[in-house]
């Protein structure tokens, strides 16, 4: 029993560590488009498009975002 505890928690942590590093990626994709000086529309552009590609899942809140 103790190591089905133990295998489910791994699993659980790898499960953490995957959504992170996805988080983590959407906001650098986010910053570089930015970066560039883009404006809204095509930072949403950009996500989408990447969505496309099935590198993202759909990211709530995308449409949002503001150049403050």
């Amino acid at each position: 029993m103790r190591d089905e505890v133990s295998l489910l928690n791994d699993t659980k942590r790898e499960g953490q560590e995957e959504a992170r590093q996805e988080i983590a990626s959407r906001i650098c994709d986010i910053l570089y488009v930015m970066a560039k000086g883009s404006d809204t529309a095509a930072i949403e552009a950009d996500v989408k498009a990447k969505q496309g590609r099935g590198r993202l899942p759909p990211l709530a809140g995308v449409s949002r975002l503001s150049n403050h």
